[in-house]
């Protein structure tokens, strides 16, 4: 299910208008209604309060589970580690977002930085 309807199903669900969304978040109705139609992307503290507004986990409100209320511990990292990119992605230029994204593609390929679990066998992602 894409990020939009999950949030608007859970807002009407829950009996709320995209202002009073937006009043518990702190940004305005219009803003949330972007969230709902897709037309920006829900920042780790956004989907924070989101969760917390609507009575799920942030990892339900960005689509990393289908349990409202899995709170796993690598989601809060995992949403960090996004949003350090993202910000890292939004100060370059088109050369510097192409060296990044190649610089990763080559780790990723390298398999040496490929997660594994505690029997040695790789993560079900990186494969």
């Amino acid at each position: 299910m894409e990020i939009g309807k999950r949030l608007k199903d859970l807002r009407e669900a829950r009996g709320l208008t995209l202002e009073q969304v937006g009043d518990f978040v702190g940004v305005n109705k219009a803003t949330v209604q972007r969230y709902e139609i897709g037309n920006i992307d829900i920042k780790r503290n956004v989907a924070i309060k989101l969760g917390e507004c609507l009575g799920v986990s942030p990892a339900y409100i960005m689509g990393w589970t289908d349990d409202p209320m899995d709170v796993a511990p690598s989601a809060g990292r995992l949403a960090s580690d996004l949003q350090a990119i993202q910000d890292a992605l939004e100060q370059l230029n088109d050369e510097g977002r192409e060296k990044l994204l190649d610089y990763a593609a080559d780790l990723v390929a390298s398999r040496r930085y490929i997660k594994t679990d505690s029997a040695g066998l790789v993560h079900k992602n990186a494969q």
